[in-house]
C-alpha cells in the first residue's frame, strides 16, 4: 500500500500572514484614532447653559457689517 503524502504548511504561502498583519495594523490604527478623538473632546471646555459660551470665557468675537449706502435689490430682499 502506498503512503499518503502529508501537506504541511509549505503550500499555504504568505497570504494569510499578510492578511492577519494588515487586520492587526488596521485595528490598532482604529483604536488609536478613537483614543485621539476622546482625548481631544475631553480637553475642550464645557459650555455655560445661560450664554452658550465656553466656561473659560469667549474665545473670539464676531462682527457683521452691513453696507446701507447702496440700495437693496429685490434678489437681496
Amino acid at each position: 500500500m502506498a503512503r499518503r503524502r502529508r501537506r504541511g504548511r509549505r503550500g499555504r504561502g504568505f497570504g494569510p500572514v499578510v492578511l492577519g498583519l494588515s487586520l492587526a495594523i488596521v485595528a490598532i490604527a482604529a483604536f488609536g484614532a478613537i483614543g485621539w478623538v476622546v482625548f481631544r473632546e475631553s480637553a475642550r471646555p464645557g459650555l455655560d447653559a445661560a450664554s452658550l459660551c465656553p466656561e473659560d470665557g469667549p474665545a473670539g468675537h464676531l462682527a457683521v457689517l452691513l453696507d446701507t449706502t447702496d440700495p437693496v435689490s429685490t434678489t437681496q430682499l
